[in-house]
This record gives C-alpha cells, structure tokens and sequence, in this order.
C-alpha cells in the first residue's frame, strides 16, 4: 500500500492501552522496564533485515505485545488494538475489521501455545491478502485446536 510505512510512537503506544483498559476493564499501567521494552519492539519492526515485509511487521508486533506481557493488564486487547492502528497508518485500514475479528481468537490461541508464532504470520498474511485461507491451512489450525 504505502510506497513508504509508517510506524507508532511510543507515547501513542502507551495512550492507546490506557484507552483500551478505561474502556473495557483492567489495570492500567506499565513498569519502567516494560516500557523499555516496548519502544525496542516499536523500532526494532523498522529493521528492514530481520522483519522486510509489512506483514512480518504486523505479526511481529502483534505477538510480541501479547507473549511479552508488556502492560500490567490487557496485552492481547492492546497487541489486536496497536495491530489495526498500524494497518490503518499503512492504508490497510479497509482491512482493521477482518484483522480484529480474527485476531480475537488466534491471538488467545498463541498466548495459549495451542499455535505457534508461525501460524499467526500465516493468518495474518491471509489478513493482508485479503484472501481466503487454503484448506490445509485450515485443517492444520484444525488439528492443532483439538490436540
């Protein structure tokens, strides 16, 4: 989409998870170390050489906000939230809908380690695509749920 992708600030970062949590219930907040850790996670996807593509980016932010327990509370709603505010920068937003929706689910399965890392890039590439997933994708996540 965008020739040139834009990136999200750690203020608004922080803001958008306070807004969340206001909102939906939950403890507020983030330790000084975590917030650390978030403006590495917020540049480190502006490296070209280990996340190339938008949609390593995405995934990339999506599941680390979740697995590494940034906030003190509402990590998976923030990594869902901060995930569709960096699609709407990047003129993806026709497609925020379909990311939240699915998103919801395979974001709890990660955390639950039901799914791997791997299985979200995958859905998320489906995301990006704006296709739909082929049946083995299908049945593997299948699979993996009924384990």
């Amino acid at each position: 989409m965008c020739s040139e992708i834009n990136y999200i600030p750690l203020k608004w970062a922080i803001e958008k998870h306070d807004m969340i949590i206001q909102i939906s219930g939950g403890l507020p907040g983030i330790t000084k170390e975590s917030k650390n850790h978030l403006n590495s996670i917020l540049t480190f996807i502006k490296d070209t050489k280990y996340y190339p593509s938008f949609i390593e980016k995405l995934s990339f932010l999506t599941y680390t906000i979740a697995k590494d327990h940034i906030f003190i509370d509402g990590n998976k709603r923030t990594a869902i939230a901060l995930g569709a505010y960096f699609l709407e920068l990047n003129e993806y937003g026709f497609l925020v809908s379909h990311y939240m929706q699915e998103m919801e689910n395979y974001i709890v399965w990660v955390m639950e380690n039901r799914l791997t890392r791997e299985d979200l890039i995958e859905k998320i590439k489906y995301i990006l695509l704006d296709i739909e997933e082929p049946e083995y994708f299908k049945l593997n996540i299948i699979a993996k749920l009924n384990q």
